[in-house]
């Protein structure tokens, strides 16, 4: 922007707003240089500039941000539709910047002025006094998020980094979920843990909240001489924050390890919930043994019958053992009795093995054993129309393995549900070809003769693509070239 003379900068000025407006729409709203350029260029363009650069808190100097917001310019709050919070800011330089007493204590009382709702004599929601005695250096503020979000009345989204750093034994978020009126737009939250799921209980309250996506969320060992704020007779239980369930309709629990027999009284109490995804993994914090139901089992599934669930999705670090699938797809409900999931249309498993399909549903029959694909297909619920299966190995082995499942499976399922769509999910990014090719669209003209689709999706690439090309560095010719994270994606093919 410095290159701009005069006389371009007033062509550029003289453009219609509307044209303005679409050429701020193609500027990413994370080039602040970029849209703050523009905006020192003229009174118009700061005007038309100053949502997109306040639309979004990106975790930088949080005092001065609210002071701003709050104090010298309250207008600008409205502008904040995105927030990101890292706890790990806080360091010694940080503490440095913060604003001066006079301004603590003018923000402190600017929020006490407000219809915010808190509870005095509970100190971990008195938001107010906290601020005006806090102590940078020594307290860890697992509050402080709070009382910053109470100037932002507009916000949609939230993203938080570090809860490490906050107490796990405490509800979080008391003092959002006692002013529902005050966060009526705020519907995706992020947290990225260690965390507790019960730590997050008071999110689940809000009416606006759709999407929750939990990272690391694990069942962690009880602290010696502490207690938990949910238990009995400490405070608001569970089942009372929950009394009138919740609107969430998206749970993503990632990198976690859970203990499904306490984590099932919140998630009974999901009533709207229609997507629930839990990627487990082994974490060292866990207090229970990794055999010790860290899967949902039939018994959970039936608690979850009043959750108007579309769409499940469960992954694990190894492969799934044939007690987690038979309770998940082969339920063997007994005859008087429905799938637990009635409203079931996506199941997304793996990894699996031929032996994860063909085990024993001990949950119901423990004598029984499951060899014919019919009787598999006969207990899928009826709205089931998507399934996704990651298959353990992708080799040639392994493939013929997949195939010769799938076969009489297909035949199974056409007369007997209305599957619609099996997938082979996460196909390596760079596992070319899926082996056996002509068996495999031999296969494929199988499903389409009985109704159905079969398909191979490949994995998610999350951050860098493995593979670049490039058209101009020789003419006719085209080159690929690899990026650092190619060694990745190159081990998982």
């Amino acid at each position: 922007m410095t290159g701009l003379t005069n006389t371009s900068l007033d062509k550029l000025s003289a453009l219609p707003e509307e044209l303005i407006v679409s050429i701020l729409d193609c500027i990413e709203t994370d080039d602040i240089s970029t849209l703050h350029a523009l905006g020192g260029t003229s009174r118009r363009f700061q005007r038309l500039a100053i949502s997109r650069l306040y639309s979004k808190f990106y975790g930088e100097a949080p005092e001065q941000f609210l002071r701003t917001i709050a104090l010298s310019h309250p207008e600008l709050a409205d502008h904040v539709k995105e927030v990101v919070w890292f706890q790990t800011y806080w360091s010694v330089s940080a503490r440095q910047r913060c604003v001066s007493p006079e301004q603590r204590l003018l923000l402190a009382n600017k929020l006490q002025n407000t219809e915010h709702n808190f509870e005095m004599s509970e100190p971990s929601v008195d938001l107010p006094g906290r601020f005006i005695e806090f102590d940078h250096s020594r307290e860890p503020h697992w509050w402080y998020l709070e009382f910053f979000l109470c100037f932002t009345p507009r916000v949609q989204k939230l993203t938080v980094w570090d809860t490490w750093l906050w107490d796990d034994h405490s509800y979080w978020f008391l003092t959002v979920s006692m002013n529902p009126h005050r966060f009526e737009n705020l519907s995706s939250i992020t947290v990225h843990g260690p965390q507790r799921i019960e730590n997050v209980v008071p999110l689940l309250t809000l009416p606006s909240i759709r999407k929750l996506e939990l990272l690391q969320v694990v069942a962690m060992r009880q602290e010696l001489g502490r207690t938990f704020a949910w238990r009995e007779g400490q405070g608001k239980s569970i089942a009372d924050l929950l009394s009138s369930g919740s609107s969430l309709q998206q749970l993503i629990l990632r990198a976690s390890s859970i203990f499904f027999p306490d984590a099932i009284v919140i998630l009974e109490r999901l009533n709207k919930l229609k997507s629930l995804t839990y990627e487990y993994v082994d974490d060292e914090l866990a207090s229970h043994r990794r055999e010790s139901h860290e899967f949902p089992r039939i018994e959970d599934l039936r608690r979850l019958s009043n959750c108007p669930l579309e769409y499940l999705r469960i992954r694990s670090e190894s492969v799934l053992e044939r007690e987690v699938v038979s309770s998940l797809f082969a339920t063997r409900v007994p005859v008087l009795e429905k799938h637990p999931l009635q409203d079931l249309h996506t199941l997304d498993l793996g990894p699996c093995d031929d032996s994860s399909f063909w085990g024993t549903s001990f949950e119901l029959h423990p004598l029984d054993t499951i060899r014919d694909p019919r009787d598999i297909a006969e207990q899928l619920p009826d709205t089931l129309e998507v399934l996704r299966i990651k298959w353990d190995e992708y080799d040639k082995n392994e493939g013929v393995q997949l195939l010769e499942c799938l076969e009489p499976f297909a035949r199974a399922v056409a007369s007997a549900s209305n599957l619609k769509r099996i997938a082979i999910a996460d196909w390596p990014a760079l596992g070319g070809w899926f082996p056996h090719q002509e068996r495999f669209s031999r296969l494929q003209r199988l499903f389409r003769s009985l109704g159905m689709d079969l398909e191979v999706v490949g994995e998610e690439i999350d951050g860098e693509e493995p593979l670049v090309t490039a058209d101009d560095v020789e003419q006719g010719w085209l080159w690929v070239g690899k990026t650092s994270s190619f060694t990745i994606y190159a081990g998982n093919s």
